[in-house]
């Protein structure tokens, strides 16, 4: 067999590196059900029986998003480090959102569990998290890069509660109520692969809401700018979404199994 020529074993690598972390296809995937606007509402029933529900655009790489997209003025703020104002380059522009049921109090999501490496790589084994200090992390999963935690109980949120990021994931989750837990994680310092850049950013905005004891109603809003998507050949765009579906819907599988 002939060996891969290097630039298409570059875009290959590429393929992996620039989607958001996925693992393969298992059995007792969760139930997913594709939503066309952010803004929705839970499926009480669905959600009961393990079902994921979720919202996902892609902005196309020089694309004005704000003209193109109306989701993109709701996710827009969730940006703490306001990424967006200051890229100077033309990125694709991804938005996604997640809710599903949890059978667990939201009383697990304390802070010292939330800001636990050893916990992290629990729900995402193929991350390789390891703690740099102060809140950062470092993950090794490619593209490796730099990822800054916050955890704010219900108490603590009055210190952001007039920061547009968290009126913002408010605004998208107002039908759940008001949340008894947020985590805030920014990624960023993307490393480029053989010359290539990858993510410029990505935030993750958590919002977990009491449904009642041992019950938890969580709901994920992701906004992420890359500048690379897999070549068509490999998927192109769609590739993007199967992976980000994959990933979330991994990390969900393992937070539902996890035992203490």
């Amino acid at each position: 067999m002939r060996p891969l020529a290097s630039p298409l074993l570059s875009r290959l690598l590429l393929l992996a590196l620039c989607c958001a972390v996925a693992e393969t296809a298992w059995a007792g995937r969760p139930a997913t059900r594709r939503e066309p606007q952010a803004r929705f509402a839970p499926d009480e029933a669905f959600q009961a029986q393990g079902g994921v529900q979720y919202f996902y655009e892609l902005v196309q790489k020089g694309t004005d998003a704000s003209a193109a997209s109306p989701a993109f003025g709701l996710f827009r703020e969730l940006d703490p480090a306001r990424r967006w104002a200051a890229c100077r380059e033309p990125v694709f522009v991804v938005m996604v959102r997640f809710v599903y049921l949890l059978d667990k109090d939201v009383s697990f999501f304390s802070r010292e569990r939330v800001l636990d490496a050893g916990y992290m790589n629990r729900v995402c084994p193929s991350c390789g998290v390891q703690p740099v200090g102060s809140g950062l992390y470092r993950v090794k999963q490619m593209p490796a890069n730099t990822s800054r935690v916050r955890h704010f109980s219900k108490a603590g949120l009055r210190e952001v509660q007039s920061e547009a990021w968290f009126k913002q994931a408010v605004a998208l989750s107002g039908a759940l109520g008001a949340p008894e837990v947020v985590v805030l994680q920014e990624n960023f310092d993307f490393e480029s692969i053989f010359g290539m850049r990858t993510g410029e950013g990505s935030v993750t905005v958590t919002t977990h809401h009491a449904v009642g004891p041992g019950k938890t109603r969580v709901a994920v809003h992701m906004l992420t700018l890359m500048h690379n998507v897999p070549p068509f050949f490999l998927g192109g765009e769609g590739r993007v979404l199967d992976a980000t579906l994959d990933g979330a819907l991994s990390l969900i599988h393992h937070l539902r199994s996890y035992e203490n």
